[in-house]
């Protein structure tokens, strides 16, 4: 069986064809990071990591479960989150 290469999708129905056929959802790594007041959570309410000065995390690993959809949107919130937990507002 020849394997369509991407560079061979010349039209959109050839695209859409290599993407069904040899395509994949990706995983997002979330929640190696626990987000909470609990001592065990690995980073606090302000999203400072414990046990470590002056690091923060501020990604999807905070997160505490794998969203139904995509990543993007959630993990822009903990960045404006952790804005404005920066600035001190």
């Amino acid at each position: 069986m020849h394997r369509v290469h991407p560079v061979d999708c010349d039209d959109p129905d050839s695209g859409i064809e290599y993407a069904r056929r040899f395509g994949s959802a990706g995983l997002h790594a979330v929640g190696s990071c626990a987000w909470g007041p609990a001592d065990d959570d690995v980073v606090d309410s302000y999203l400072r990591v414990r046990g470590v000065a002056g690091l923060r995390v501020v990604d999807a690993s905070v997160l505490p479960f794998q969203v139904s959809g995509n990543t993007a949107a959630p993990v822009m919130a903990v960045g404006w989150i952790a804005g404005d937990l920066i600035a001190g507002s």
